[in-house]
């Protein structure tokens, strides 16, 4: 996993050369903060690669899902989920309450 440092603003602004050389050499993230904000950060260019694919493969998934689902309402997705989710917390319950017992 690559360590990520963090900078005050007005210090990445003067070791703007250093750092983008730590960064492609050391493979180190830099991020960016003023007054404890996060505003940017620095990363190699293969970082940012697989960001951007990140985004692309969660948009695609995001578009068949609606597609998947484009015949149901809003409600009735978050009906459906909620359902869904207390069965799966029901099967827990009684699945730890199973192992207890024995």
């Amino acid at each position: 996993m690559r360590k990520t440092k963090t900078m005050k603003a007005a210090d990445a602004k003067q070791q703007f050369d250093q750092i983008v050389n730590q960064v492609f050499r050391d493979k180190t993230r830099v991020l960016i903060e003023e007054d404890g904000t996060p505003l940017a950060a620095i990363v190699t260019a293969r970082d940012l690669e697989s960001l951007q694919n990140l985004e692309t493969n969660a948009e695609e998934a995001l578009a068949r899902m609606r597609a998947a689902f484009s015949d149901l309402s809003e409600e009735q997705i978050v009906e459906d989920v909620a359902r869904v989710v207390e069965e799966v917390r029901a099967e827990r319950r009684r699945n730890t309450q199973a192992q207890a017992d024995r």
